[in-house]
């Protein structure tokens, strides 16, 4: 793990425990443009070795990027420890509005498709509703989370 993740790492993890030990709940979190995120594996992992309760959201706007962000921790998490996290189609200007196209990225292209046409491809039953904490829509009151990050967005920034 290089410096620059190493040192984010403990600062996110260290905001989370300050939350948890304040309120004594489960600490929301959204991963703002997930995409295919190699951190949210990482902090989860930190956050269950100091034992805190937490949720992660992860959200972007492209069904493809949260396929493999899911993935990424699908792969290093338990089932139970999978629970905690939950996927939405929606980006920062989208977070309390239904997407009516999404894009879709391919090797050579982009195309916007209809979000009924996405959900009927097999490759994104992923994102049908219900499955694996998963929904096509959802609603977010002021205040829904505690901690906002956005790994992808800062790192394509720094």
């Amino acid at each position: 793990m290089d410096d620059f993740i190493e040192e984010r790492l403990r600062e996110i993890v260290g905001r989370v425990e300050e939350v948890y030990h304040l309120r004594g709940v489960a600490v929301k979190i959204l991963d703002l443009a997930t995409g295919p995120n190699r951190f949210n594996p990482l902090l989860a992992r930190e956050l269950l070795e100091h034992r805190v309760d937490f949720s992660l959201l992860l959200s972007d706007i492209s069904p493809t990027w949260l396929v493999r962000g899911f993935t990424n921790l699908k792969n290093c998490l338990s089932d139970e420890d999978l629970a905690k996290i939950s996927c939405v189609l929606v980006d920062s200007n989208n977070l309390r509005r239904e997407h009516q196209k999404i894009p879709i990225y391919y090797r050579d292209e982009r195309k916007i498709v209809p979000l009924e046409e996405v959900l009927q491809m097999s490759e994104f039953a992923f994102l049908k509703p219900n499955y694996e904490g998963t929904k096509r829509k959802e609603a977010f009151d002021d205040e829904s989370f505690d901690i906002l990050i956005g790994e992808i967005p800062y790192g394509s920034m720094a």
